[in-house]
């Protein structure tokens, strides 16, 4: 059996091969100087159970704004679930969790740099806020949804 290549595919797969090697060159290249990510596994004691339904996550926040660390996408009326979000704020600002009710209420629980706990709320979204200005808060997370 004869195999013929055409010249125009023959380039096309040269093209692709050079391409590759030089991305996986570029990707070991930059492998070196980077660092190892930070695992929250240390702060957690252990890996994403059965019940976890975001996280772990870490979310860095500049002073006097809030990010997003959990929240549903949905028509209509908007969806509310009871989840416990286990946090741990690694400073060095002064970090809250909000917890947004289906009606518009919040309810705040803040972490003074170095506090880790529990908070559990029935909620349809959670943020995390950096109070304070000129500072920022370095925040592990993690969502779960109890028995």
């Amino acid at each position: 059996m004869h195999l013929q290549i055409s010249y125009r595919h023959a380039v096309f797969a040269f093209v692709v091969i050079v391409v590759a090697l030089g991305l996986s060159w570029i990707g070991a290249v930059g492998a070196q100087d980077a660092e190892p990510p930070e695992t929250t596994l240390p702060i957690f004691g252990h890996a994403p159970g059965g019940r976890t339904i975001g996280g772990p996550g870490q979310t860095t926040v500049a002073g006097g704004t809030r990010k997003k660390v959990f929240g549903f996408l949905s028509r209509g009326l908007t969806q509310t679930r009871f989840v416990c979000v286990t946090g741990s704020n690694r400073g060095p600002g002064v970090a809250a969790l909000t917890y947004k009710s289906r009606i518009g209420e919040t309810l705040s629980e803040t972490f003074a740099p170095g506090d880790s706990r529990v908070v559990c709320g029935e909620t349809t979204a959670v943020d995390l806020e950096c109070l304070g200005h000129g500072t920022q808060c370095r925040f592990f997370w993690r969502v779960d949804e109890p028995k």
